[in-house]
């Protein structure tokens, strides 16, 4: 497990990762101040790496405008939970991402 400060920092190792030593699941904030980009513009630049577009990507966020959520959602993360959430939400949600994405990648 790897957490970072910020997403430039995340998308600067995601980049450089090789297929099979990757993420199995990414989690980010929404609203990344110290950040060059925010969690949608990050989730997007992940997307285009051919190597973690199938990697799970959920979104943790304080905001809890349905607009928000919605575009979140319509951007294709593959769930948006928000804050505060407790801590099973959150073991159940990664799980079950896990879950599907262990099965996609035995196929």
């Amino acid at each position: 497990m790897h957490g970072f400060k910020t997403s430039d920092e995340a998308f600067t190792v995601l980049r450089e990762v090789k297929n099979g030593v990757g993420p199995d699941l990414i989690l980010s904030d929404i609203n990344l101040d110290t950040s060059s980009m925010g969690g949608f513009s990050f989730y997007e630049k992940v997307r285009q790496l051919d190597h973690l577009n199938h990697i799970p990507f959920v979104f943790l966020s304080g905001l809890t405008d349905e607009g928000m959520i919605r575009y979140g959602k319509a951007l294709g993360a593959d769930d948006y939970l928000t804050k505060p959430f407790s801590n099973d939400l959150l073991i159940d949600t990664i799980k079950g991402k896990l879950k599907r994405f262990q099965k996609f990648r035995g196929n």
